[in-house]
């Protein structure tokens, strides 16, 4: 089940699927995907400027080493790019449209539907501040504000998305700086606040749709989170 829309050369993809991820957990959830047009009309996720910004783990400005290039994630990506594709050069995929918005949540909530959605993740892949803050409110509201999200754009102009993402931090410099702007923060490497209880060092404790601390100051979670480096 997916709904997808083109604006500034992103195309946002929301897809309605059974969870295939253990460190997410078992349910039946919405994930978000942001991808370049040039990615989806190459088939090649390097081309990962337009929807990965200065990402420090994005081919075009870090290192290439986000954990969704590599696996099972990868493979995945490149399937769902092959998908759209298709839909893109069939003319089918188009700016968003709320009509169209509202029929892809009324789908995910129809009687016919044998499991609805309980999770939320936003940015499964690509920058999740390419979702209008009143698509988020809206499916935050259908998962029951179960929802987890991440941003590397928390110093930019996107001060609004705070409430529903966490600001992703890779140095004390950043996670000062992010504090002082009031977003909580997701610290990779860090000690401030409480080890992701779905890490692999914390026991693996939970799953992150049961837990759902990492949802901005709106959500679950009221502290920083912090997690060792898994990229």
């Amino acid at each position: 089940m997916y709904y997808q829309f083109i604006e500034n050369d992103v195309i946002t993809c929301l897809s309605c699927k059974n969870s295939a991820n253990t460190k997410l957990g078992k349910s039946k959830l919405i994930a978000t995907y942001h991808f370049s047009i040039d990615q989806i009309l190459s088939i090649d996720l390097k081309q990962d400027a337009k929807n990965c910004l200065d990402c420090p783990f994005s081919y075009s400005s870090g290192d290439g080493k986000c954990y969704t290039h590599k696996g099972t994630q990868y493979f995945g990506l490149i399937a769902m790019m092959k998908r759209l594709r298709k839909v893109l050069l069939k003319g089918e995929i188009l700016p968003f449209d709320q009509t169209s918005f509202e029929k892809f949540v009324n789908r995910t909530q129809s009687k016919r539907v044998k499991r609805k959605p309980t999770f939320l993740r936003m940015g499964a892949y690509g920058e999740p501040i390419f979702l209008p803050l009143s698509v988020i409110k809206t499916l935050t509201a259908v998962v029951n504000n179960n929802y987890t999200g991440y941003t590397q754009q928390w110093g930019k102009k996107y001060e609004d998305y705070k409430t529903y993402l966490m600001a992703s931090c890779h140095n004390s410099f950043e996670y000062n700086i992010a504090k002082s702007l009031n977003w909580r923060t997701f610290f990779v490497d860090g000690t401030d606040g409480i080890n992701c209880p779905a890490s692999d060092e914390a026991g693996k404790r939970t799953t992150c749709d049961v837990c759902a601390l990492c949802s901005g100051t709106n959500g679950k979670g009221k502290t920083d989170i912090f997690i060792k480096n898994h990229f």
